[in-house]
């Protein structure tokens, strides 16, 4: 008799099929970070600071936890990382490593799960703002953030 689970159904696959094809499931009855999104606020956008916040999401609720998280500022939607006229700080978690000066930063949110930075630029700049967890990158905006020096 065949197997009527459905690779749509998680965490299940016909019998057949390889083992690295089923979704990894912890003995928590948990998912994999696949399912966890990141969530930008922007608190404060002064002329020349922007104070954003980036909370983890698990299916659209706050996660807590501390999660390592990759911050990448650009000049363009999509572009390569650069910092030009800026400054990044982590305000709250922790920074871990600045892979690129000011445009690449890895770091470590709080216990709820919250990334906190403040991003200062000297000129009228458009920056865009991505966030990586996972192996998946979210975006701040499709319009960037704007700073009016």
């Amino acid at each position: 008799m065949a197997d009527t689970n459905s690779t749509f159904t998680r965490g299940t696959t016909a019998r057949e099929e390889p083992h690295a094809l089923r979704p990894p499931r912890f003995l928590t009855g948990g998912f994999p970070d696949r399912y966890r999104s990141l969530e930008f606020t922007t608190i404060d956008e002064d002329s020349n600071d922007v104070v954003m916040a980036i909370q983890v999401q698990e299916n659209g609720a706050d996660k807590s936890g501390y999660f390592k998280i990759t911050v990448y500022l650009a000049d363009s939607s999509l572009g390569a990382p650069n910092a030009s006229n800026t400054t990044t700080a982590v305000t709250t978690g922790v920074e871990l490593y600045e892979i690129e000066t000011d445009a690449v930063i890895q770091a470590m949110t709080n216990s709820a799960g919250l990334l906190g930075m403040t991003f200062t630029n000297s000129g009228t700049d458009t920056k865009y703002v991505y966030a990586e967890i996972g192996g998946d990158t979210y975006n701040q905006s499709t319009d960037g953030i704007d700073f009016t020096a």
